[in-house]
């Protein structure tokens, strides 16, 4: 595969990689592809209208996702070797990226063009580079774009791109665990609310702080729930239930009816948690070294995976304000969520860090009276 040159993934040249790989999983890499929804497509809420359109529109399904904001120099592996990309408009598109999330979503489906494979097929349908060039029905034009540089997706254009692409951001190992799922038929898309919760960057405008913290929850929740695998523990379950429940019972309260709202799910979820917190933390008493031949960045994303749900879980403890959090203005805790596929924007920190600082901080007080009352709990939370 011609992208593959001079690229290296996890300590090894790619095009070796893809020498090593077996003939089925290789042929399987056709019925996969990334695409990118870009920070204007998350900012606008965009972000669950692509997913769906992707499957019911092009049977493309999510198997794989991060959130996270993409840095200039891995902005510039998605788009350095596009010859209709000026060299000096590159800035611009590091901006733009710069300016927020971006979704990565690896996506499973069939390859039915020869050898552009999926990538191909989504490639045609994301429409045209510039915005001056009408594209009726493609994902720019119905998603809405805002200039030639707040393009809505990034799709790969071909089953080569699409590899070199893809392992800058979730490795060739895990690319490799996708191939072989498709070659046994066994992919496991990832539940619609899920990546629905995860692609949609609230909280959002005017929304009140309790509610707030309740949108970020349940983002943790679904990040829990697809990194626990097909068959997620129901503790997980039950956590990701009672926090959407929660959030639905605060639509169109006012501030008072939320706060007791939500001191009522913080009781309510505080031995769920525990007891999640228990089952992850026993799990991991100690990562385990390199095993067999792992290169030293295969060790570094497995500790990193390993470690994500428990780092999710103790989050969440804190927003929920089982505990006072501190005074760092929430950044140790934001630092966590974003390394986990969680991250906020500037405006929705202000306000998360304004719940852990005071509106759900069990050590803040105003004129002698309690800001957040919740009950101690067993271990004097």
């Amino acid at each position: 595969m011609a992208r593959a040159e001079g690229e290296v993934r996890e300590g090894l040249p790619l095009a070796q990689l893809l020498e090593g790989l077996h003939p089925a999983n290789r042929a399987a890499l056709d019925r996969l592809s990334l695409v990118v929804l870009r920070p204007d497509c998350l900012a606008a809420g965009a972000g669950p209208a692509v997913l769906a359109h992707l499957e019911e529109s092009h049977g493309a399904v999510p198997v794989a996702m991060q959130v996270r904001t993409i840095p200039a120099a891995l902005v510039d592996g998605l788009y350095r070797l596009q010859s209709k990309i000026p060299r000096d408009t590159l800035w611009l598109h590091h901006a733009v990226f710069d300016s927020g999330p971006s979704a990565l979503v690896l996506v499973a489906g069939v390859a039915d063009d020869g050898s552009s494979g999926l990538s191909g097929r989504l490639y045609r349908t994301k429409g045209p580079t510039l915005a001056l060039t009408p594209a009726p029905g493609s994902m720019r034009e119905r998603f809405g774009r805002t200039s030639s540089f707040h393009a809505v997706v990034h799709v790969p254009e071909d089953t080569s791109a699409f590899v070199a692409e893809s392992t800058l951001f979730f490795g060739w190992t895990a690319l490799c665990a996708h191939a072989a799922a498709v070659t046994r038929g066994a992919t496991t898309p990832i539940p619609p609310a899920s990546a629905a919760d995860l692609v949609s960057l609230e909280p959002g405008p005017r929304r009140l702080v309790f509610q707030a913290v309740l949108k970020v929850k349940r983002r943790i929740a679904s990040s829990l729930l697809i990194r626990t695998g097909p068959v997620p523990p129901p503790v997980a379950i039950e956590l990701a239930d009672l926090t959407a429940a929660a959030d639905r019972d605060m639509d169109g309260a006012g501030y008072l009816d939320q706060r007791e709202c939500f001191l009522a799910f913080a009781q309510s979820e505080r031995p769920l948690l525990e007891s999640a917190i228990e089952v992850f933390a026993h799990a991991q008493p100690g990562v385990r070294g390199p095993s067999g031949p792992e290169t030293a960045q295969q060790l570094w994303r497995r500790v990193r995976d390993e470690t994500a749900p428990l780092t999710l879980l103790l989050c969440t403890w804190l927003l929920s304000g089982h505990e006072p959090y501190g005074q760092d203005g929430g950044e140790r805790l934001f630092s966590a969520l974003a390394e986990v596929d969680v991250p906020l924007s500037d405006g929705q920190r202000t306000l998360v860090a304004a719940a852990l600082r005071h509106d759900l901080n069990p050590a803040a007080g105003s004129e002698g009276e309690v800001v957040y009352p919740l009950k101690p709990g067993p271990h004097g939370s």
